[in-house]
């Protein structure tokens, strides 16, 4: 039997705009960034780079937490 799983995370970048970070995923708005893959690759040359090092740790820690018990493709 195969299964297929989806591993997501997000990440949020504090600022100092008063919103709480519990109610983001409520709102509308538009997307700036979307990769759907089969594995995705850290985020280069955005504009704000905590969102490429969050990127960077992220794919690092899917890896070392999914390549032991998984097969990532």
């Amino acid at each position: 039997t195969v299964k297929w799983t989806n591993n997501t995370d997000a990440h949020v970048v504090e600022q100092s705009s008063g919103l709480h970070v519990d109610n983001l995923s409520e709102v509308s708005g538009k997307t700036l960034f979307r990769d759907s893959q089969f594995m995705v690759c850290p985020v280069l040359g955005f504009p704000d780079s905590a969102i490429m090092q969050a990127s960077q740790r992220l794919v690092s820690e899917h890896q070392g937490k999914y390549s032991q018990t998984s097969r990532i493709l």
